[in-house]
């Protein structure tokens, strides 16, 4: 009995592989490079385009009504089809994913497991695949504007989606009536959710309508639109990481060795332990 206590108290002077964080990653790191870095090179993008590509929008005109010309680019424009801003904007893409996956994984936590839970795995992965497909796929690419309105159609409801079941799941696991910061914030959150389906439906709308009545009005209104949803859609998840950096504070990223390869490792040096060490591999 005293000889297996010694044993098991030398065991812990052994680092067993994963049981130690190798690498923090804090979650304002992440905020950063999944939502504001995103943010901010759409914008770097559409204000750069009236210098680099001031030529072409001088000249620019809609779609099917070739005399109407409209001193406002759509974003489909500056971020997919004209460079360098195609590449700057793809670039952002790649970058903010593996942030972006790591933070979907966190904000359903605060939740109990169950089908809520799920859908919001659901909505953030099917928000961000189809975010890298409406990027890939811009309107002027190979697959024409219907795949690209498609993908975005998928976005803009992936978006709806994740939006309401964070509102949603906070007000039915009455977690706004625990806290005056977080009742605030989905107030405000509830708001801005309404702001982004009012302007999404009024865009979807004017687009339509600027190009069956060549009206640079409508147009006008399409292409502000585009630039007010990505400043909802950027500000709503913004205020949702302010939130989850309350209950978080990073993540670990720890490298694991297979339980096999460890104790084949610390056996060798001390097979005495070998029983010992595989008990302490199985709690991690």
């Amino acid at each position: 009995s005293a000889m297996g206590c010694c044993d098991c108290l030398h065991v812990e002077k052994y680092k067993i592989p994963g049981a130690e964080p190798t690498f923090f990653l804090s979650m304002r790191f992440l905020g950063f490079w999944s939502m504001i870095f995103p943010a901010i090179t759409a914008y770097v993008c559409i204000i750069s385009t009236f210098y680099t590509q001031a030529d072409i929008i001088s000249n620019y005109s809609l779609a099917n009504c070739p005399h109407v010309k409209s001193p406002l680019p759509p974003i489909s424009y500056s971020i997919g089809s004209w460079e360098p801003q195609k590449q700057m904007w793809m670039f952002a893409v790649i970058v903010h994913m593996p942030s972006r996956m790591l933070l979907s994984r966190s904000i359903p936590q605060i939740w109990l497991e169950g089908i809520w839970r799920l859908a919001g795995y659901a909505a953030t992965t099917i928000e961000m695949f189809s975010l890298t497909m409406v990027s890939l796929f811009y309107v002027d690419s190979i697959a024409g504007f219907e795949v690209h309105a498609a993908f975005f159609g998928m976005w803009w409801g992936a978006t709806v989606w994740g939006m309401s079941i964070m509102i949603h799941m906070q007000r039915v696991t009455g977690h706004i009536y625990q806290d005056p910061y977080i009742y605030r914030s989905w107030l405000v959150k509830s708001v801005i959710m309404t702001a982004y389906i009012i302007v999404s439906c009024t865009t979807s709308i004017a687009y339509p309508i600027s190009q069956r009545n060549c009206s640079l009005f409508a147009f006008t209104i399409f292409c502000i639109g585009e630039y007010t949803i990505i400043t909802l859609n950027a500000a709503f998840w913004a205020i949702v990481l302010l939130e989850v950096s309350r209950d978080f504070e990073g993540f670990r990223i720890v490298a694991v060795m297979s339980k096999r390869r460890a104790i084949e490792k610390y056996s060798t040096e001390n097979p005495t332990m070998k029983i010992a060490i595989k008990k302490k591999i199985e709690k991690h």
